[in-house]
């Protein structure tokens, strides 16, 4: 590993609340002395009403850190003031971790227009598209017409991975947590430790998998009505904003790779946490585990029947309702899980485990997180 020996600004979008604000706690106490240009659209606070910030987080700590700058009001939808933004602070890598179900074409439009003015810049040399969930190069293409979500965030990859193989592009990687463990647990987001999770995170209004507390779990299943063997892969919160900042202060991501001495001249990097991996058995096994023991009830859904259902969401115009019906078939689908010893070089891909390269840093497993906080 070869860390940067200079300090690095880092342009963060999106980042006044949800996964953002966990990369950014990371990114301003690392080692590395890290400037950080957070991005945000929100207007100046009117500094005559204390209680008013930013941050959508009450009492954020890390607001007044002299490593970093705001910028109000940023114009998303401009290329060349994001540009001339981008150069004024001299940012090295623009990390998107925007996230918008109400306004998907804003989404894919905002993280082009970030990616446009980063190459617009002179200075930027890195972009980081927000995926933040399951492995891209697990997910159907052609599907933009009837799920969302993911359909955005296909057409986003789709555009730089053009870019790139035209010569032209940035040196480009994503991150891949696969699902938070953070949101089993209502207790965690009210913990004020400085392990606890401070509310950074949403709630996403449904029991994903599993509702521990009411002993139930709801399984995407085949037509036979067995699960299969899909698995999923979790990651704390709190460690993939440390992993993120991690790989950030490295100035060679090629080396971080042991896949294979032989790369492509200019990859896309696939950077993957998921530290803890589950089975429908497993979960059901930490359910049973966790008090009062009680066995859950354990029902399942076709994958077909909420492919269907997540269609008829979307064409509804209700896209939270779509969203949970589509993460349930990619859960059954296996895109929140990955094969370690895969190689996807011949897609452009540079597959990086990160858990490998720092495998001396503690990474929570998802039983271990819900014997802490529990559900």
């Amino acid at each position: 590993m070869s860390a940067a020996t200079r300090p690095i600004t880092i342009a963060l979008a999106g980042g006044t609340f949800s996964i953002a604000l966990h990369i950014l706690n990371a990114l301003l106490k690392s080692p590395h002395n890290f400037q950080v240009l957070l991005l945000t659209r929100a207007a100046r606070p009117d500094p005559s009403s204390p209680q008013q910030s930013v941050f959508k987080v009450p009492n954020f700590p890390l607001a007044e850190h002299p490593n970093l700058t705001i910028s109000y009001s940023t114009p998303y939808d401009r290329v060349e003031q994001l540009s001339l933004l981008f150069r004024s602070h001299n940012v090295h890598t623009v990390v998107s971790a925007i996230g918008s179900m109400e306004n998907l074409q804003g989404l894919r439009d905002s993280q082009i227009n970030l990616y446009e003015a980063a190459k617009q810049s002179d200075t930027v040399k890195r972009f980081v598209p927000s995926e933040w969930e399951g492995s891209p190069s697990r997910r159907s293409k052609g599907n933009e017409s009837e799920f969302g979500y993911f359909g955005i965030k296909n057409e986003v990859l789709d555009y730089i991975i053009k870019d790139i193989l035209s010569g032209k592009g940035l040196e480009v990687g994503y991150f891949i947590p696969g699902v938070f463990m953070d949101y089993f647990s209502k207790k965690y987001f009210t913990d004020t430790s400085e392990e606890g999770g401070k509310g950074y995170l949403p709630d996403i209004g449904f029991p994903f998998l599993v509702d521990f507390k009411a002993r139930v779990a709801n399984f995407p299943a085949h037509d036979d009505g067995q699960t299969g063997d899909w698995k999923v892969r979790w990651t704390f919160a709190q460690d993939v904003g440390k992993f993120t900042a991690l790989v950030l202060g490295e100035e060679n991501w090629n080396a971080l790779s042991s896949a294979s001495p032989v790369k492509p001249e200019k990859p896309l990097y696939e950077f993957r946490i998921g530290t803890s991996r589950t089975s429908a058995t497993d979960l059901i096994g930490i359910g049973t585990r966790l008090p009062p023991g009680t066995p859950l009830e354990v029902l399942t859904t076709p994958i077909a029947q909420l492919a269907a259902e997540a269609a008829q969401a979307m064409k509804n115009g209700d896209v939270y309702t779509n969203f949970e019906k589509e993460a349930l078939v990619a859960t059954g689908k296996g895109i929140f899980d990955w094969d370690d010893s895969e190689n996807l070089e011949s897609e452009n891909i540079v597959l990086v485990n990160v858990k490998d390269v720092w495998e001396h840093e503690h990474a929570w497993q998802l039983e271990e997180f819900l014997q802490r906080w529990g559900p």
